[in-house]
């Protein structure tokens, strides 16, 4: 049977199997092993793997019949998280179901004009492609937008939109408690270094100096100082190091994370999964499974301080696609 934990105002469940009806049955068992609210479900959010992408017509009909729920939002992804872990290469499903009035949330689409000039918390699934985007970030840009792509290959697969394949997405209104914290899952190395020359996606000086070069002297200096395990950086061994770029017109001095994707000892450039430009500064971070919890610990300290005292009802977790 599918797992679940709930509150009052929320369920989330999600299960596996070996096709869509038998992890839908589970989803619907588990659904009937929890009391009902007192009042009945409006919202839902359903995510499914990409083995599942092309039943997703057939899901939400039974989901539908089953909860009375009619405004489903979510997409089909590479792979869903639950409270007992990953679900990653199997057919599965994670989904939630919300008490909530009909007046405090909107489809993207239909955001009443006077929420607008408080910026709404929305929800957004995006295809994972350029255009779509961008094109969707400029749309909604008077909302608050947390969210993703639907990274599914085989078949893009977005819930509540206008149309197949648009990105779409759901709206709260402004007096809705909404917070948001960024889990980073790394540590940083050193203070920083300045891009002083690169061609594309290629890194060839840092601080005026082969940026090769520059980074194993960053590493050369963590591994002494016990930030890291090794200074190899291996991908596949004990940990793996990655270039921070700073997020600008943040209040939480974010960073976006990049990998390196070859090292040119030769000619002592680093090319990056990223299009950098001259005069940025960067740093470099090492991730491992230990400094992923030890930040989601006191990222959710963090989170929880920012609370001031006000009960969660209800939380979704998006992962970097890169971490899956």
């Amino acid at each position: 049977m599918g797992s679940f934990q709930s509150s009052s105002e929320f369920i989330s469940i999600s299960a596996s199997g070996p096709d869509w009806r038998s992890v839908a049955r589970q989803c619907v068992e588990a659904l009937g092993q929890k009391r009902s609210p007192e009042r009945p479900y409006t919202i839902g959010l359903l995510y499914v793997s990409e083995e599942l992408a092309s039943d997703v017509d057939s899901i939400l009909t039974l989901l539908r019949g089953v909860t009375g729920v009619e405004d489903w939002f979510g997409c089909a992804v590479l792979g869903v998280f639950s409270h007992e872990g990953t679900h990653l290469g199997v057919p599965s499903l994670s989904m939630m179901l919300g008490v909530m009035d009909k007046s405090d949330y909107a489809p993207l689409g239909t955001i009443p004009d006077d929420w607008l000039d408080s910026m709404p918390p929305a929800l957004l699934h995006s295809p994972a492609d350029d255009a779509a985007l961008t094109a969707a970030l400029n749309t909604y840009r008077q909302t608050y937008l947390v969210g993703g792509v639907a990274s599914a290959r085989a078949k893009t697969h977005i819930l509540g939109g206008d149309a197949p394949g648009q990105a779409s997405g759901v709206a709260f209104s402004p007096h809705t408690g909404v917070v948001v914290e960024l889990l980073r899952g790394w540590t940083p190395l050193h203070e920083g270094v300045e891009i002083t020359a690169c061609n594309g996606n290629v890194v060839q000086m840092l601080d005026g100096k082969p940026a090769l070069g520059v980074m194993q002297h960053v590493m050369d200096n963590a591994a002494r100082e016990g930030l890291m395990t090794s200074n190899t950086g291996d991908a596949e061994g004990s940990g793996s190091v990655h270039v921070a770029f700073p997020v600008t017109g943040t209040d939480q001095e974010d960073e976006v994370i990049r990998n390196i994707i070859h090292v040119d000892e030769a000619e002592g450039t680093l090319t990056l999964a990223h299009m950098p430009e001259e005069g940025t500064r960067i740093r470099f971070v090492y991730r491992t499974h230990e400094t992923a919890g030890a930040d989601m610990r006191a990222r959710l300290k963090a989170f929880k301080n920012r609370l001031s005292g006000r009960r969660v009802t209800g939380a979704i977790y998006i992962s970097c696609i890169a971490r899956i």
